[in-house]
């Protein structure tokens, strides 16, 4: 694990644990933002295997999405997130 990667770990353990991300997450400043997540790619076959860091198999995607939805977030569609803009 890089030393960058390391210290985002531990600077978001911290932040959890301080009970910051949740204070964000139930904010005024939070409800009215739209945070757009972007993949470079989800495996139509085997890409994730000779480039991982592009790309994700769709288990991994679909539990990303199901993970944010758990956390109470609102998944949608870019289209439909801009059109509600």
């Amino acid at each position: 694990m890089t030393l960058l990667r390391t210290a985002k770990l531990l600077t978001l353990t911290a932040a959890k644990s301080l009970g910051v991300l949740e204070a964000l997450r139930r904010s005024e400043w939070r409800k009215n933002q739209l945070l757009i997540l972007a993949y470079h790619g989800v495996s139509q076959d085997d890409e994730h295997l000779w480039n991982p860091e592009l790309f994700v198999t769709p288990e991994c995607f679909a539990n990303r999405m199901q993970a944010l939805m758990d956390y109470g977030c609102h998944v949608l569609p870019l289209h439909d997130a801009l059109a509600q803009l």
